[in-house]
């Protein structure tokens, strides 16, 4: 979730050309003459404090006009948050965005908003990315679909290249490569992503702060990583369980395995406990055993005679 929330930054902030966030600044553009052959973007040396507008980025109108639109959207009860809150009309940017709003624009508005902004191979590479990430995310992976994305996310990179600067890519977006191979060996992300965790951290902060004190930003930015490593090592009471009218103690490695203490959205996994045919198996391994003690004892006996 955090891949997809740094990608989204870079993309957005570079295509809506936003000072001081975007990938694309001067050192990038000089950086063009030495890695890669890209005249529509390099510096000329009679102004060498002038960048050349890219293709990739938006004009003042058309930011102009994504805000609108974005302050203009509406969203299913549950589905996203208030976009419209995040709008600044006056700098024509977005902020004040939560992880699960640049998972909703990511995957669901990016080739929209775009569309008829940027060119089409920019808009082309813009989708590949959105979709990619789309299927990543689906609540029901097609293992022949992530198979295939595994072979292509190279392809989407390279496409990706052909339109941004060097500068634009760093860690986060050489981890894409990583992320189909991921999705096939772990299994759908809704099970080990954090959303869960922060939501059950912002509720624990409701209880003490209001929705909108602006405390709430700061703390989920400061104070979660040692929250989540205080409930990682706090130790938890472990009561005893009773099923089908008997009492299994869960510190007992042959008992009842359960997670305590934890909100049912975290809740992974269900107890196993002792059947009546485990309990068969093992007499049957025991009277295995006395056979074939018997068996040495006949022997035995036929020595002896």
């Amino acid at each position: 979730m955090h891949i997809e929330k740094n990608v989204f930054d870079n993309i957005f902030n570079t295509v809506m050309d936003i000072k001081g966030k975007l990938k694309d600044n001067l050192n990038a553009r000089k950086d063009l003459t030495i890695i890669c052959n890209r005249p529509e973007l390099q510096i000329d040396e009679r102004r060498p404090n002038v960048m050349p507008k890219a293709v990739y980025t938006l004009t003042k109108d058309q930011k102009r006009k994504v805000c609108e639109w974005v302050k203009c959207l509406r969203f299913p009860d549950g589905y996203a948050s208030n976009l419209s809150r995040c709008v600044d009309m006056t700098e024509l940017r977005l902020h004040g965005m939560k992880s699960h709003d640049c998972h909703i624009f990511m995957q669901k508005l990016i080739p929209v908003a775009f569309r008829e902004m940027v060119p089409e191979h920019v808009w082309s590479a813009l989708t590949e990315v959105s979709l990619m990430f789309q299927v990543l995310c689906s609540t029901t992976l097609d293992i022949k679909k992530v198979q295939e994305l595994e072979d292509s996310v190279a392809v989407i990179m390279c496409n990706l290249e052909k339109v941004f600067p060097p500068a634009f890519f760093d860690s986060m977006e050489h981890l894409i490569l990583h992320l189909p191979y991921e999705a096939r060996v772990g299994g759908p992300v809704q099970y080990r992503w954090m959303y869960p965790f922060e939501r059950f951290f912002l509720n624990e902060l409701y209880k003490t702060y209001s929705p909108d004190d602006p405390l709430i930003d700061q703390l989920v930015t400061t104070d979660f990583v040692g929250w989540f490593k205080s409930r990682e090592e706090q130790e938890v009471p472990v009561p005893e369980v009773n099923t089908n009218n008997q009492t299994y103690d869960l510190h007992d490695p042959d008992g009842l395995q359960l997670f305590v203490d934890l909100p049912s959205a975290m809740q992974h996994g269900a107890g196993t406990s002792r059947t009546d045919e485990d309990d068969g198996d093992e007499d049957d391994e025991d009277s295995f055993d006395d056979y074939e003690i018997d068996e040495e004892s006949e022997e035995g006996d036929n020595n002896s005679d």
